[in-house]
């Protein structure tokens, strides 16, 4: 039985260089995999660019007679036909390229001190997979990544700022400027504290380090095989009281686009409860591995790169919670927080070259490069404070989260 993968990119580019447009171009990217079942065995075949499924069918047959293949049972029960449409273009290729080319002119014009920078994507994505007589689902969606970076004219760092922007299309320019304006005024007034006495607020923990070390832990493989600080404790009290967290398989709002993972598998709810009032209730398999350890799919199954086989990852991360303390008026906002280290028994540690001080829900001044060290039981626990009403970007699923650890000068 064949499986066919097709996953087409139609990509507008826009090059930023000196705070203006510099190159427009339009990329189609294609990626191709074919998957044999037979006899409880599978191989994989997969190509870049326009090669046909027939080409890439007769490798992966020869993947099978040579033996490189891996045992793998065929799923009886993904027989189904399903085409989502997720969003209908609103704007041409011509109209986004006038709004990019009018709102650089803005920012041209209120930040003449700084220079602006990227590489501005506006993608159609279609995801395809289907099996001759038995499934056959597809998706399309849309996606921009307006993620600018910029500096001071003088400065001599590759970039002094960042604005993360992911968006389905067009958005308000002057919310997107507000947002600049209120970094680059807390750049120019750098802070003179020596001591960092306030709460943390996490600022889209789906990209620090910590929240990607909590999307390896819930995969229930890691858990079983005793490679998760969480191994043991499902159905125990890990976090406050107060935290719930998903894994959300669709939410478009947000940019999240997996109705159906890499093995064919629809989640009945987008809404899979990882942490219930604080209790790790759930955890996350693909079919193999819900097969191995008795459990059902999740709609995990995902495919790291479009030439591998699928396996247990996490959606996107969303957190709510029951109740709160007051929100803080005064929290150090971790900006760049991508590096660190969990250990065994959940000390975390890590730099943060780039650090806001936020008061009443903005950033007033940019703090010195901070090292931060704690607990993650203890961040997520006792020192857990809250979730802010209000997100940074708009493309964030979770709002602020604030919380207690050590701060200090890196420096």
């Amino acid at each position: 039985m064949i499986e066919k993968y097709q996953r087409l990119i139609n990509e507008l580019v826009i090059v930023i260089k000196n705070s203006d447009i510099y190159s427009i171009k339009k990329n189609e990217i294609i990626r191709r995999t074919v998957r044999l079942f037979g006899k409880g065995k599978i191989a994989i075949s997969a190509s870049k660019g326009n090669v046909g499924f027939a080409t890439i069918i007769k490798e992966v047959e020869k993947n099978i007679k040579y033996g490189q293949c891996y045992n793998y049972n065929m799923p009886d029960d993904s027989v189904v036909h399903h085409y989502f449409n997720i969003k209908k273009q609103v704007s041409s290729d011509k109209e986004f390229i006038k709004f990019v080319s009018i709102l650089f002119e803005k920012i041209r014009s209120k930040f003449p001190d700084y220079i602006f920078l990227n590489s501005i994507k506006r993608s159609v994505i279609e995801k395809n997979i289907s099996i001759r007589d038995k499934s056959d689902l597809l998706i399309k969606y849309h996606i921009i990544n307006f993620t600018i970076l910029f500096k001071h004219k003088d400065s001599k760092n590759i970039f002094d700022g960042i604005l993360p922007y992911i968006k389905t299309d067009l958005f308000d320019a002057d919310i997107y400027i507000d947002k600049i304006g209120e970094i680059i005024k807390a750049l120019n007034n750098p802070s003179s504290l020596n001591k960092f006495d306030f709460p943390i607020a996490l600022m889209n923990i789906n990209n620090t380090f910590i929240g990607k070390k909590i999307r390896d832990y819930i995969v229930g493989e890691n858990y079983h095989k005793g490679n998760s600080i969480l191994s043991g404790m499902q159905c125990k009290t890990i976090f406050n009281e107060n935290i719930n967290m998903f894994d959300v398989s669709y939410y478009p709002e947000k940019a999240v686009f997996n109705i159906f993972d890499d093995e064919l598998f629809i989640r009945e709810n987008y809404y899979l409860p990882i942490i219930e009032n604080g209790v790790l209730s759930n955890l996350l398999y693909d079919r193999r591995t819900a097969n191995i350890y008795k459990q059902d799919p999740t709609g995990n199954g995902i495919k790291p790169e479009y030439n591998k086989f699928p396996q247990t990852s996490a959606n996107a991360l969303l957190f709510r919670v029951n109740d709160q303390d007051e929100i803080p008026k005064k929290v150090i906002v971790p900006f760049i927080f991508y590096e660190g280290n969990i250990d065994s028994n959940g000390m975390f540690s890590a730099p943060c070259p780039l650090a806001f001080l936020m008061e009443d829900g903005k950033f007033t001044s940019v703090l010195p490069q901070l090292y931060i060290t704690g607990n993650i039981f203890d961040l997520f626990g006792k020192n857990f404070i809250g979730m802010g009403n209000k997100y940074f970007a708009d493309s964030h699923i979770n709002p602020f989260m604030y919380s207690r650890a050590n701060i200090v000068k890196l420096h």
